[in-house]
């Protein structure tokens, strides 16, 4: 008992949360603070009502707390369909999603409500080549820099995020991911996603602003993560990205070489919509006459 409520104390402090913050309208703060302290139980129905509040996943409780029980937040539903939208280029849906959202998470504390409506500017923002309002970047960035445990949800936050953030910023916190989230990455399958898709969208971020440096150095870690049994796309994703640095620094023909080949595999396996993604990404990196070269080469190699 005091071990669970000490803790949920550790994750509700990391995240800066007071108990009547927490409490409200679920139990009192007092109960809150005696749960914490080991003076009182709580039933499991309660502790994942706390838990949805702080934008916890049970699993991640558990990793602290191996007498708790197993379940899934309300929310980890909503931030995976955050991101199906997203790489399906789908801008319609995600307004939609965000005139609905705060009606149907009235659980989650104002903080939270706030975060996911930048979160989902910020993937509007990067579809529509637009910029993210100041605000919203202020509030992700600080919001992400004072969490002292990253799990799930700032994990989903970050790579949803960070291509509207300005880069040298979201270099700092993908560093600070490293520090206090990688004690996640073999809790669930899941968080092995969002870092994939995080170190994808860092790369390409650094790419953009011309800092290869820093996309190398990334490039290793998301290598790194391939160790993880991992569906078939994500090695053939990393190819993508060694290409597209090999062009950037110089190394055109090898570079074009390793992209017309990854990107063969990727028509090869059956996903056109994918391919295109991934095709019409590369135009801005390239003269018009190289892209239309590479993307020839492609269309002509066999499918599967």
């Amino acid at each position: 008992m005091s071990s669970m409520g000490a803790t949920f104390r550790q994750l509700r402090r990391g995240k800066h949360l007071s108990l009547t913050e927490v409490s409200d309208g679920i139990v009192t703060a007092s109960f809150l603070s005696k749960y914490e302290r080991g003076l009182t139980d709580i039933s499991f129905a309660t502790l994942t009502r706390l838990l949805e509040r702080i934008n916890v996943d049970i699993a991640e409780f558990v990793y602290f707390d191996q007498s708790a029980q197993s379940d899934h937040s309300t929310n980890e539903q909503y931030l995976h369909d955050v991101s199906r939208l997203y790489l399906a280029d789908n801008i319609g849906a995600l307004r939609q999603l965000k005139s609905t959202f705060r009606k149907d998470h009235e659980q989650l504390l104002p903080l939270f409500l706030d975060l996911n409506d930048a979160m989902l500017d910020a993937c509007i923002a990067s579809l529509t080549q637009t910029t993210l309002a100041s605000s919203s970047q202020e509030l992700i960035i600080n919001y992400l820099s004072s969490a002292e445990h990253w799990g799930f949800y700032e994990l989903y936050l970050f790579g949803n995020s960070l291509m509207c953030l300005p880069v040298d910023q979201a270099i700092t916190l993908a560093n600070l991911m490293y520090k206090r989230g990688l004690t996640y990455v073999n809790l669930q399958t899941d968080n092995v996603s969002a870092q994939f898709r995080i170190l994808n969208n860092l790369i390409c971020a650094c790419a953009e602003h011309n800092r290869l440096e820093a996309a190398q150095h990334f490039l290793v870690l998301f290598k790194r993560l391939l160790i993880h049994p991992r569906q078939f796309y994500e090695t053939v994703k990393y190819q993508i990205l060694v290409g597209m640095i090999m062009y950037l620094t110089g190394k055109q023909d090898a570079g074009l070489n390793r992209l017309q080949a990854a990107l063969i595999i990727v028509k090869q396996i059956g996903t056109p919509a994918l391919l295109a993604h991934e095709i019409n990404y590369l135009q801005r990196f390239m003269p018009s006459d190289v892209w239309q070269q590479l993307r020839e080469a492609v269309d002509r190699a066999p499918s599967a």
